[in-house]
């Protein structure tokens, strides 16, 4: 019953975090995934602020802190330790920093002190997901040599990604580096999830 529980929360929490930020993106006039933030979806001025707030970023990171503890709940006998799980918790401290403190309009890396203590949650939360991945792919008793290529991988692309986001030279693609990080994370958990099926 647990398994199949943990499986429904990796599934649901990747398919919301895809058709979320796909539901609210048709609702903003000029709004385009290739250069706009998934953090603009909620920034100070969108009229769906508060939307974004409590129907995306805050179940987002309730699902995924329970996602990780039903990963301890079955795998803490594999896990040599706990620091891929909590590096990986970052991901919800990100999306819960996300819904109290909105970015500003344009989602700037400085702007407000809100704009910064925002961008400061993006930033752990893609440095924890990365290095929790990583982590996870190293850990010799938990999966077999593909998955542990598989993580190691996605974990690596979203520290890239993430060096990508804070580079001057890529903003005007911030939208889509964003996303192939978020889908990097998300994306191991529907993987993931999926293979305890079969």
């Amino acid at each position: 019953m647990a398994v199949y529980l943990f499986v429904f929360l990796g599934v649901f929490s990747s398919l919301f975090a895809v058709l979320m930020p796909m539901y609210f993106a048709r609702r903003i006039v000029d709004y385009s995934a290739i250069c706009n933030t998934l953090s603009e979806l909620g920034s100070i001025d969108s009229p769906y602020k508060n939307a974004v707030a409590n129907v995306y970023f805050l179940p987002l990171a309730l699902v995924n802190i329970a996602f990780l503890l039903f990963a301890y709940l079955l795998f803490a006998d594999q896990l040599n330790n706990l620091h891929p799980l909590i590096l990986m918790s970052f991901v919800s401290v990100g999306y819960l920093v996300a819904a109290i403190f909105p970015s500003d309009q344009g989602s700037p890396m400085k702007g407000s002190v809100r704009n910064q203590i925002h961008n400061l949650g993006g930033f752990f939360e893609y440095i924890g997901s990365g290095l929790g991945l990583i982590l996870l792919g190293l850990s010799p008793y938990l999966w077999g040599g593909e998955w542990g290529v598989y993580l190691v991988i996605s974990g690596g692309v979203i520290l890239v990604m993430l060096i990508l986001l804070i580079s001057p030279f890529f903003q005007s693609i911030r939208g889509l580096i964003q996303r192939v990080a978020e889908y990097s994370y998300f994306g191991w958990m529907f993987v993931f999830s999926m293979s305890l099926l079969f």
